[in-house]
């Protein structure tokens, strides 16, 4: 059901279709996040009614509002690789012309500024009103061959955006050492275009962060492995159960869909360990039963970078999983052994009750996975798997910690 539920899902908002005869549609468009540009459009005329398909030879253009816009354009699309392991020996001016959607990005009296991409690269294109179809900013990186080859970039949209520049502004002078330090960037090009049409860039509307506050319970357990009586046939590692608070900030790929999400995570938790299981010792009408145990406490800082995605995603419910990498430090007291049984350099078993005679480590990582809902935008449940992390370093055996958590984030959106 999982893919079901991933890509038949719809997520209509308010916005337009223009069609080939030059009619303005207003209605609903299913506005998703992507990856590439768009080859159609599924437009509703009211929420409640059949959607239709546009596509790219259907309609001039379409928007949603306040979201995007894409504008038709049949263009040259630049095809040198910008991938380092497979650039072109000299300088690569192939193309290809086609019929696309370009994304607006930036639009005035003088200058559009849109953006194309593909499965190959990013492209930026500029629209001058001295022109009528946009023209592909270029860059270009590729190999020069010679004695020593090496990896150049020709930045040739710096020079096509001066020419612009200079047609469009003519009494304003031009910073040669700001301009060169333009990257191949949105933020970038997008500046210009604005400083081109004499406008101040217009700020996103939409928070693309959000922090959240919250707490659960942890439930843990550590478990010894490898060549130790506690971690023989009979061992008994009891759970710890406690709770566990969490802060952390969320970043939307993409803050009107909020599908993807990556996330940055602080957590604070606690784990009360104890491990009992009985051995013999001795031989023939010697033989000694004896209980080993040992006991420790962990208290960890866990952060934790991981990606959401949104199976399911409504404004009111959203269904999610996660990955994520947890980086943990952690100090500890009360770590107790009794009747422990050791081997020493000398190969030879000796039973040991002393506090501290293991050495825990204060790092380790572990992979993390988790599932759960959203409701509202506000209020998050969740349910988490902690694979096993080990927090000792011996080679014969190892003591390893492993979690489950049950949680409840509170949301502070600022939008």
């Amino acid at each position: 059901m999982l893919p079901f539920i991933s890509f038949s899902q719809s997520n209509f908002q308010p916005g337009y279709i223009v069609t080939n005869q030059g009619d303005t549609l207003k209605g609903y468009i299913d506005y998703r996040e992507r990856s590439v540009n768009p080859v159609k459009a599924v437009f509703k005329p009211q929420l409640d009614g059949n959607s239709q398909v546009f596509t790219i030879n259907d309609c001039t253009a379409y928007g949603v509002n306040k979201l995007e816009t894409f504008q038709r354009f049949v263009v040259n699309i630049s095809l040198s690789s910008e991938n380092s392991t497979n650039l072109f020996h000299g300088l690569d001016t192939s193309v290809r012309r086609d019929t696309v959607f370009l994304k607006v990005l930036q639009s005035g009296e003088n200058v559009i500024l849109y953006a194309y991409q593909d499965p190959l690269k990013k492209r930026f294109y500029i629209l001058d009103r001295h022109h009528k179809t946009p023209e592909e900013l270029k860059r270009n990186i590729y190999i020069r061959d010679g004695n020593r080859p090496i990896v150049v970039t020709d930045n040739q949209f710096v020079r096509q955006l001066q020419n612009i520049k200079r047609r469009n502004n003519t009494n304003k002078a031009i910073d040669e050492r700001k301009w060169i330090a333009i990257r191949y960037l949105e933020g970038d090009l997008t500046k210009v275009a604005a400083e081109i049409n004499e406008q101040e860039i217009v700020k996103a509307k939409l928070a693309a962060t959000r922090f959240f506050i919250g707490t659960g319970l942890n439930i843990s357990k550590a478990k010894y492995s490898g060549e130790n009586a506690l971690a023989g046939d009979g061992a008994v590692n009891k759970s710890s159960y406690l709770p566990f608070l969490t802060v952390g900030i969320d970043l939307f790929a993409n803050p009107a869909v909020k599908k993807i999400i990556y996330r940055a995570e602080l957590s604070f938790l606690m784990g009360k360990y104890e491990m009992v299981n009985s051995f013999n010792v001795g031989s023939g009408t010697k033989v000694k039963s004896i209980k080993a145990e040992h006991v420790f406490n962990q208290y960890t800082a866990q952060l934790t970078p991981q990606v959401i995605f949104n199976l399911y995603n409504t404004n009111k419910l959203k269904f999610f999983t996660s990955a994520g990498l947890s980086l943990n430090l952690s100090n500890y007291d009360k770590n107790t052994g009794k009747n422990i049984p050791i081997i020493n350099d000398q190969g030879q078993t000796i039973i040991i009750n002393e506090e501290d005679h293991l050495e825990l480590i204060k790092f380790n990582y572990s992979a993390r996975f988790n599932t759960g809902l959203v409701f509202n935008n506000r209020l998050e449940l969740s349910a988490g798997y902690h694979a096993p992390s080990a927090v000792t370093q011996y080679g014969s055996y190892n003591i390893v910690v492993q979690r489950l958590t049950f949680g409840v984030n509170f949301l502070i959106n600022k939008d």
